[in-house]
């Protein structure tokens, strides 16, 4: 058990630099959460992600709120990520997986 929590943990550690240190713009073709953060996918290309949730949204978490066909905008080292619904903006932060 020790080992596969060690193994998650550089997997997040992982998944988090990719998304990180990416550029990300475009239109979600795909938008889904397990246990293990959010899953998109834009350009052809996957990320996870963990987004600090904010109560002004209500109940609904980021991937309730967005949906394919959705644009977000993500710039490499950003903290922030915009994503554009119905002509109105949403900045979300999230956490960093860091060594």
């Amino acid at each position: 058990m020790i080992y596969e929590t060690k193994q998650f943990d550089k997997k997040a550690i992982k998944n988090f630099h990719l998304f990180n240190q990416s550029e990300i713009e475009g239109a979600l073709s795909f938008v889904d959460a397990t246990g293990t953060g959010v899953h998109i996918t834009i350009n052809d290309s996957n990320f996870t992600f963990w987004p600090i949730e904010t109560a002004f949204r209500g109940k609904r978490k980021f991937y309730q709120w967005a949906i394919p066909g959705d644009s977000i905008v993500k710039r490499a080292y950003s903290d922030v990520l915009i994503l554009y619904k119905d002509e109105r903006t949403y900045q979300y932060s999230f956490r960093k997986n860091e060594d």
